[in-house]
């Protein structure tokens, strides 16, 4: 019954020629005015993309002061005496790296002699890095500190704190799965998984946008455990 209603209603209407000059009329001349201040409008509407982007880096590098102060938080307990500037007391230890192999063998048949790389230019070309040594060596400590370094180099970066994402993942947390159990393959979430067993603080989601759309450090300490 209702809709019968609403189709007698709709018998009745009829095209108004006036109304619809009329709104063509008032749509020509909205037109226009828009026409005419396009300039105006346009660098109006820059401005807000502007102020929209600066918003959003300004969320970002939040995001990412927070995180960075909460993972030096985290580290610091692993440092001896769990100072409040790490770099302060910071003894750098020496590393040393085994030296190219010769390309023809020498004379006198010896290894060439190791190579001493400083801790500032630990980084220095290499995409992988390995410190080994004995117990109490400072494996650990040179590791945390990195992330002072990262830290540091990105005070005059903007708007972003750091120049690589520092990754910490603990290898004591790293767990075989149960049997039945549901393994991802995805090496980057189980990265983050492992990260945020050791700062719970932080999200997986987090972690996975900064690992993929940026530079990354990852940190892996405890490797003797497995």
């Amino acid at each position: 019954m209702f809709i019968a209603g609403l189709l007698q209603r709709n018998s009745g209407w009829s095209f108004d020629i006036r109304s619809a000059l009329i709104g063509a009329i008032l749509a020509w001349i909205i037109a226009g005015i828009l026409y005419k201040q396009r300039a105006a409008i346009k660098q109006r509407s820059a401005a807000i993309q502007g102020w929209v982007a600066r918003i959003r880096r300004q969320l970002r590098a939040s995001n990412e002061e927070r995180y960075l102060k909460t993972l030096q938080e985290a580290l610091r307990g692993l440092l001896l005496f769990t100072p409040q500037n790490p770099q302060t007391v910071f003894v750098p230890p020496h590393f040393l790296s085994p030296a190219a192999m010769p390309q023809t063998p020498e004379a006198s048949g010896k290894l060439p002699e190791p190579v001493e790389i400083v801790y500032s230019r630990l980084l220095d070309g290499h995409s992988r890095l390995i410190l080994t040594g004995p117990l109490t060596s400072g494996r650990t400590t040179a590791l945390a500190l990195l992330v002072w370094e990262i830290a540091k180099a990105g005070e005059e970066a903007d708007p972003a704190p750091f120049s690589r994402f520092p990754l910490w993942v603990d290898m004591e947390d790293f767990t075989l799965p149960e049997e039945g159990e549901a393994v991802t393959n995805d090496a980057l979430k189980r990265l983050a998984e492992l990260a945020v067993k050791f700062m719970p603080q932080a999200t997986s989601k987090f972690i996975l946008s900064n690992l993929n759309n940026g530079p990354a450090l990852v940190l892996v300490d405890n490797w003797e455990t497995i």
